[in-house]
């Protein structure tokens, strides 16, 4: 049966050319917990020495009483900063630089926390060195237990310290709390700026169980393979199609993904298509998507539409290598979204 609306094509004047397309498995995206977050943000960019105030939330003051519960943020640094705060509860008013709690990051690795009411009366700190990609993306997790009367520190899937305190305390034992921030502590003096993009934070008014916290911030290393095909030779002016290939339906339905290529080109065309989902009827020669590349090694992509709805590209020049030791140059390229 031959597809009338739809095409999936990997398109290339090429040989030995590996396709493989991949979903993420539902164990990466979502946290396998019943609890209710308070407060649940994702997607959100911080520049250096700024900070993603959380303050004005509805759900503000019910943090600033907590007497125990569960931080889990999900990011990535772009910054060289010694100490950057992810989440911090404090007080910003003169006087009261000590009263504060952070769960912070460093570039060498390190994650740890600081819950502090001026020395005099508690400075609670713990840390774990060598447990997060400093570059990377990384899932950690902070969770005080008042009745355990423990702090644990969750990175990458591992529970990675826990301290005991006989004399628990928790965010409502420090005073004068007025601010919620992401990316930074808003206080006299040092604020520990982050600078990147926290993809996902999350407050809860409950300690998580440790298995739940190592399931959540664990990178799943299964993904779902949905389509795959090897060493296809693509002969220039036409296409490859896998409109029919097992997997093909579930393709065109992703809402997200990742399209890896390997290839060798022998075109010299100025815009080869690596990869292509499109409407081939009359009328809808805008709506498709296509990862290509050049004849002068750029790499790019474009999803449309019809600009009207929306035409979202982007590409990166001098991506690829075209020969190697005098040969055509094999490379490999991936796309995720």
């Amino acid at each position: 049966m031959t597809r009338k609306s739809s095409n999936i094509l990997a398109f290339l004047t090429a040989f030995a050319l590996v396709f493989s397309f991949i979903q993420p498995s539902s164990a990466a995206s979502t946290a396998r917990t019943s609890d209710t977050p308070l407060i649940e943000k994702e997607n959100i960019e911080i520049t250096s020495g700024t900070f993603y105030d959380l303050s004005d939330e509805d759900e503000a003051s019910t943090i600033y009483g907590l007497t125990q519960g569960t931080i889990y943020v999900e990011f990535q640094s772009t910054s060289s900063g010694q100490y950057q705060s992810l989440f911090s509860v404090s007080n910003s008013t003169s006087g009261n630089p000590d009263r504060h709690f952070h769960v912070y990051m460093t570039p060498q690795g390190t994650l740890g926390m600081e819950l502090r009411n001026t020395d005099a009366e508690f400075k609670y700190t713990m840390s774990a060195t060598g447990v997060l990609d400093g570059s990377g993306v990384n899932r950690i997790a902070f969770k005080g237990d008042a009745d355990a009367k423990t702090y644990s520190l969750f990175a990458n899937g591992n529970l990675v310290k826990t301290m005991s305190q006989s004399d628990f305390k928790f965010f409502s034992d420090i005073s004068g709390l007025d601010h919620v921030t992401l990316g930074g502590t808003v206080r006299e003096g040092n604020q520990y700026p982050f600078g990147g993009t926290i993809t996902c934070a999350k407050v809860y008014a409950e300690p998580l169980s440790d298995e739940t916290l190592t399931e959540m911030t664990e990178f799943t290393t299964d993904p779902t393979l949905v389509l795959a095909k090897e060493n296809i030779t693509v002969k220039s002016g036409e296409g490859y199609d896998l409109s029919e290939e097992v997997g093909a339906e579930t393709v065109e339905k992703l809402h997200e993904g990742a399209i890896i290529v390997s290839f060798t080109s022998t075109s010299t065309e100025s815009i080869q298509s690596l990869f292509s989902v499109g409407n081939r009827t009359s009328g809808n020669q805008d709506r498709h998507f296509h990862i290509y590349i050049t004849n002068t090694g750029l790499l790019g992509m474009e999803l449309r539409n019809t600009d009207s709805i929306f035409k979202y590209t982007f590409n990166r020049p001098a991506s690829l290598e075209g020969q190697y030791h005098g040969q055509l140059a094999q490379n490999t390229i991936a796309l995720k979204a």
